[in-house]
């Protein structure tokens, strides 16, 4: 069984020049923030696959909550523990809708290829009254990383292409007017090429005060730069320089920290943008395994990495992330703070799918094999890095109360649930196809 579609992780088309170039005098380099513990190495935690209960007639004890999964052309949800339907209906958005902080917007796309013609897309916006506006814009490629919502209400950010590559602009009211002049427009970097850019509630102007912004990494002729930008008056501040550029921004819940990766010497690395520490990015040290040896992974061509998946703690004080795509496949965790570091070790994939419970107190994570064939859904104590063999099945969702997992199985087809204290599951249901999604209070 191979992961749905929407689940695979991108591919990033990053620069190929490396160099250190400055591109602004007052910028800072790239570079540990001074009084912060550099990361700690700890002992990989080898995991052995363990072998996992049968599955039990019942479900679990103790569910609670309401679970929506997508089974065909449906989306069904279901009230637990009785598991009765309590909603059908035809799903409404693609698996790449994306919803405004405030609730009031959904953001989807529509692609049509027609005969004889060139692939074009959409932006549709549609609202909760039922209003739809449909902005004809090139966001065909990297979806997931080229529209955003802002965290604090309903501004759209997206990449466009242009001229010079691609360029951020801004839907300040994506209700007002029904053509994209009306409300769309470039916000400082029109001839620049802007890789990766993430919402943050804390944008410190040149005059010292602090407004809602994007921070976003762009190169040009010049080199590569992080900066700031005032989504109200586009002013742009350089934060700092970076060697190559990135083409993923992870942020942390609260929008005031920015997590990516990068090469090194010694291959990937993690490096951290802190509003707190400002003008400078921290290097958090290597990601693991990124080949054999550790040495870096070599590329079959030099401009064709992957990300590998990186997870925010619900408190935002710990970060999780995978390894390379090489033996031994690794999942590192660290405290931001202190730098503290443990490393999971998993025997046959590398880790697909992070995910924290609600509580803060587990990690679920998905592991695929390289071909994808096999995925296997562990629970990682995040305090020791130890973890613990749940069920063969990806696309793992936890229940609220932080105790359940729903999974979609592999070797039974369907949704399993499962308890992450006893490892005692059942299945909910026996569609093959059928995708745990959300589940609430």
């Amino acid at each position: 069984m191979s992961l749905p579609r929407f689940f695979i992780l991108p591919v990033a088309l990053l620069a190929a020049t490396a160099g250190y170039i400055a591109l602004n005098p007052g910028a800072g380099p790239v570079a540990q923030v001074a009084g912060v513990p550099t990361p700690t190495e700890a002992h990989a935690r080898l995991v052995a696959p363990t072998a996992t209960p049968a599955p039990a007639d019942e479900l679990p004890d103790g569910l609670s909550g309401k679970l929506t999964y997508r089974t065909g052309r449906d989306e069904v949800t279901v009230q637990l523990p009785e598991a009765g339907e309590l909603d059908r209906r035809p799903v409404q958005f693609g698996p790449h809708a994306l919803t405004s902080a405030d609730g009031m917007w959904t953001a989807d796309r529509d692609c049509a290829t027609p005969a004889g013609g060139a692939r074009s897309c959409s932006l549709v916006l549609t609202a909760t009254d039922g209003r739809v506006r449909n902005l004809q814009l090139d966001i065909d490629l990297q979806w997931s990383r080229a529209v955003q919502w802002s965290p604090a209400g309903h501004q759209l950010a997206m990449l466009v292409s242009g001229e010079h590559g691609s360029r951020l602009a801004i839907l300040n009211e994506p209700y007002a007017g029904s053509g994209a002049a009306s409300s769309q427009r470039g916000i400082g970097l029109e001839s620049a090429n802007v890789s990766a850019f993430a919402w943050t509630n804390d944008i410190m102007r040149a005059d010292g005060h602090e407004v809602g912004g994007i921070i976003a990494a762009r190169g040009d002729g010049d080199g590569y730069a992080l900066v700031q930008i005032d989504a109200d008056s586009g002013e742009e501040r350089v934060l700092a320089t970076l060697r190559e550029l990135p083409n993923f921004f992870y942020p942390s819940p609260d929008h005031s920290m920015v997590a990516f990766t990068g090469s090194s010497v010694d291959g990937w690395h993690l490096f951290l943008y802190d509003n707190r520490h400002r003008d400078e990015v921290r290097d958090l040290g290597p990601m693991g395994s990124d080949g054999p040896d550790g040495k870096p992974v070599v590329q079959s061509t030099p401009d064709v990495k992957i990300p590998m998946y990186i997870a925010w703690s619900p408190d935002g004080k710990t970060l999780a992330f995978g390894g390379g795509l090489e033996p031994p496949y690794v999942m590192t965790i660290i405290d931001i703070a202190s730098g503290d570091m443990h490393r999971t070790q998993f025997p046959d994939g590398y880790p697909g799918e992070i995910a924290w419970s609600p509580d803060g107190t587990r990690l679920a994570v998905s592991t695929y094999n390289i071909p994808r064939t096999h995925h296997e859904s562990w629970v990682v104590d995040p305090a020791t890095g130890v973890a613990r063999d749940v069920l063969s099945g990806c696309v793992i969702v936890w229940s609220p109360d932080s105790r359940f997992l729903a999974i979609h199985g592999e070797k039974e087809p369907g949704i399993a649930i499962a308890d992450v204290e006893t490892l005692q599951h059942a299945q909910l249901t026996h569609t093959a196809g059928d995708t745990p999604l959300r589940w609430e209070r």
